[in-house]
């Protein structure tokens, strides 16, 4: 009995010490910035943007916008023309780059990207109601990337959509 006690003590200080070191920030257990696609398409590089005010549908995503950029690689086999991307907290429906007055590196109409080359796109990044979030330094988002695209070859009434997710903090 002497021995369980004293082992308990033991073990309680320990939990304590590490409760304490986790509680103050010793170890930092963010997970890293992530972004996943489904196999056909890459994402090899993603960053979140500060900034004081949230892109909105008359402004694009400028130097005060918090707003994300991505680059994509087109695995998909054939030539696709990419008309809408977006990133939201959830798979709800919201324009990000339908309007190229949204986006930069985007064109109306779309982006035509042969197969193996590489695309960016800075876009708003919306809540889980389709509202430009304002994002400050540090801030951390965690998230879904919607693609939505079309094989040239098959023409725009042939759309299809692609979702990954993303993890990124702001920087």
């Amino acid at each position: 009995m002497e021995y369980l006690m004293t082992y308990g003590w033991a073990i309680l200080v320990i939990v304590i010490v590490l409760a304490s070191l986790l509680y103050l920030g010793i170890f930092n257990l963010n997970p890293p910035e992530l972004c996943t696609m489904p196999a056909g398409m890459s994402c090899t590089n993603s960053y979140l943007r500060a900034g004081t005010a949230p892109a909105t549908a008359t402004t694009d995503c400028g130097t005060d916008d918090g707003c994300m950029n991505a680059t994509f690689v087109n695995g998909l086999q054939k030539t696709i023309v990419v008309t809408n991307v977006s990133v939201s907290r959830n798979l709800n429906s919201f324009d990000g780059c339908a309007s190229a007055a949204r986006c930069t590196g985007f064109a109306s109409g779309g982006v035509t990207v042969p197969l193996g080359t590489r695309f960016s796109v800075m876009l708003p990044v919306t809540d889980e109601n389709g509202v430009p979030m304002a994002i400050s330094s540090g801030d951390a988002f965690n998230g879904k990337i919607n693609i939505v695209f079309y094989f040239k070859d098959e023409g725009a009434s042939a759309t299809r959509k692609i979702t990954g997710n993303v993890f990124a903090r702001a920087g």
